[in-house]
């Protein structure tokens, strides 16, 4: 019997426990065995391979320590910062903001997050940033890997790398990609969301494949990233598989309903996006009670605290509206199918929930928060779930629009199916019936199996 395909998995913890379990299942059946790198005292493998010989946790040394470990965090938060500087990134002032504070703060300045508007009001001309950035990539390729880490990594004898990437800024994406060319093991990127791309780090070292969810992502690996376009792959997004699964069952068991009364369900969403989002969910919510249609006026509206806190985490109404509060501490597919299943409309800012509204067929509107959501507009990817940008989010104006656009929905006069399509091929571009993690296990244990590079020479640290 051939030995098992040895594959080093790296990503945060948050990212593997939560999302991809499922591709990690489908590998270990494949005749796979994994390795979860993890930093010292902490434990990434999902709960349900726990106990599996065949996936097992080693610690590595992946965050650099030591004298030069300042150096080269303000070197790769100044690499972030000057993405969004660029021409190409106007519409992104949240994401300028966020990396202006960061650098600041790398940079040991006294009030960063003072000092970050004036540094985010500025733009480069492209020649400019044009030779900025080359500069600054010039840096990135002459920083070897921490020797410690590619010892490490050298001794587990590993086949491949599989790297679960938020493109996270600041991350240690590099440093395991720079590991990968210098022992010659091919790696295999899995973007995690569908924002990472747009919104986050710059990743200037070259994985040899990457996994994205549909083609809109692969023009951004290539368009963005500088990512050859033959080695980027649109097979979905395995993050959602198990939403679909517990759709199937939720749309097996009868709902009891609430008779004529319609459900408006709101989504709450990360506090990137917006930091008070309870105070913009009120004044919706009194504009939904002034409505002048009675479908939308009398409809009975749920909320959905975002589950990872932010502003939501100590929010409790005094007096309590008229309206019911669903919270979960944790992502929960089951939860979040009935909830969607059980309303008529979904409003939401900007948040990945919107998908999972589309995939159940509910119509899915939004409304421009300004300043209270410096995440929403202020965000690249916001635009891409947009009816008017080829999305399925029905976009509003203002809270005016908005609640006619509601009553036009909660009326029936908008057909969601057309719309949710456009959220299918978005998730499943293999055909909507078809599971995703399958068809990435397949993918990167194919890459893994594909051979060995030659090993690039380390620098001199």
């Amino acid at each position: 019997m051939p030995a098992p395909t040895r594959i080093l998995v790296t990503a945060s913890p948050w990212s593997l426990t939560r999302f991809v379990p499922t591709v990690f299942g489908e590998l270990l059946a494949l005749g796979a065995e994994l390795l979860f790198a993890a930093e010292p005292g902490t434990d990434p493998v999902p709960d349900e391979l726990a106990g599996d010989s065949r996936a097992r946790v080693v610690e590595l040394p992946i965050v650099r320590r030591g004298a030069e470990a300042d150096a080269v965090k303000l070197l790769r938060r100044l690499t972030d910062l000057n993405r969004f500087l660029g021409p190409d990134h106007a519409a992104s002032s949240w994401a300028r903001r966020r990396t202006a504070v960061r650098a600041l703060a790398a940079a040991g300045h006294p009030d960063a997050r003072a000092a970050a508007a004036g540094l985010a009001a500025a733009r480069l001309p492209a020649p400019v940033h044009g030779v900025l950035t080359e500069s600054l990539n010039e840096l990135e390729r002459s920083l070897p890997p921490p020797p410690a880490l590619a010892a490490a990594v050298e001794a587990l004898g590993a086949d491949s790398i599989l790297l679960v990437s938020r493109c996270s800024l600041g991350g240690t994406e590099r440093d395991v990609l720079k590991v990968a060319r210098a022992l010659g093991l091919p790696a295999t990127m899995l973007v995690w969301s569908w924002d990472n791309l747009s919104s986050k780090a710059l990743i200037n070292e070259r994985p040899d494949h990457v996994l994205v969810w549909n083609e809109r992502q692969v023009d951004e690996a290539v368009d963005l990233h500088g990512f050859p376009r033959e080695r980027v792959e649109a097979l979905g997004a395995p993050s959602f598989d198990r939403y679909f699964e517990e759709l199937a069952r939720e749309r097996a068991t009868p709902s009891a309903g609430d008779g004529d009364r319609r459900t408006i369900l709101y989504l709450g969403s990360s506090k990137n996006v917006c930091k008070q989002e309870p105070d913009v969910f009120l004044r919706w919510v009194a504009a939904v009670r002034a409505a002048a249609d009675p479908l939308v006026r009398d409809a009975r509206v749920v909320v959905r605290p975002y589950p990872g806190g932010g502003g939501w985490r100590r929010w409790r109404p005094d007096p309590p509206g008229d309206f019911t509060i669903e919270r979960s501490r944790k992502q929960q597919p089951a939860e979040l199918a009935r909830l969607v299943l059980d309303a008529d409309a979904v409003v939401a800012l900007n948040t990945s929930a919107e998908l999972e509204a589309a995939l159940a067929g509910r119509p899915v509107i939004t409304f421009r928060a300004g300043e209270e959501a410096p995440g929403q507009e202020g965000s690249v990817h916001f635009e891409y779930l947009l009816a008017q940008h080829g999305g399925f989010v029905l976009d509003s104006r203002d809270l005016d629009e908005h609640v006619e656009n509601l009553a036009r929905v909660l009326r029936g006069d908008v057909d969601p199916r057309p719309l949710a399509a456009v959220a299918e091929r978005f998730v499943r571009p293999a055909g909507i019936d078809r599971p995703v993690s399958p068809l990435v296990a397949a993918a990167v244990l194919e890459h893994a199996r594909g051979g060995a590079r030659t090993p690039a020479t380390i620098a001199a640290g």
